[in-house]
């Protein structure tokens, strides 16, 4: 990709798109990621999530609300963690419908792999990005995140929705 293509305009959906595809793909051919055994770039951010809450019970809402994806994609993602054996949902005394979210010790082996994946990443995302910079991006994101789900949910209370997967 040349510089010429790197160039928006002021297209900001497109901007977005083109780096959200080319962290993806950084992602999911390091060679990193190719010794963590069919582990996704997503599994290594929900077993980052997850060790961060160490201590603390981890639910699939939990997951669904800290990504931004619905309940239909966090089953399909939790049920390929749980089939490779990176995590094991088990349920809570208090309430049988909820199911913790546990790291099984092949996802605690795998940890500081996706923490050195992680750093490498955010190294190139940040490169030539002062700290004030990086912190404004960052704002300017989660203020974009924040429009789209009241746009969602917006949308879902017009066509009276009575289901909302956020």
């Amino acid at each position: 990709m040349n510089c010429k293509s790197l160039k928006n305009g002021n297209n900001l959906g497109i901007a977005i798109r083109n780096a959200n595809i080319l962290i993806k793909r950084r992602i999911e051919n390091s060679p990193i990621r190719k010794a963590l055994d069919n582990a996704t770039g997503m599994h290594g951010y929900i077993i980052a999530y997850i060790k961060g809450r160490d201590g603390e019970e981890v639910f699939q809402k939990d997951v669904e609300k800290r990504f931004s994806i619905r309940r239909s994609t966090a089953t399909s993602i939790l049920q390929l963690m749980e089939k490779n054996g990176l995590i094991t949902r088990e349920a809570v005394e208090y309430d049988a419908r909820l199911k913790r979210i546990i790291l099984t010790e092949k996802a605690h082996e795998m940890v500081s792999l996706f923490d050195e994946e992680r750093k490498q990443t955010e190294e190139i995302l940040g490169k030539d990005l002062s700290e004030s910079e990086r912190k404004t991006l960052i704002e300017l994101l989660e203020k974009v995140t924040k429009n789209l789900m009241e746009s969602e949910n917006k949308e879902c209370e017009c066509s009276k929705c009575k289901k909302q997967e956020f």
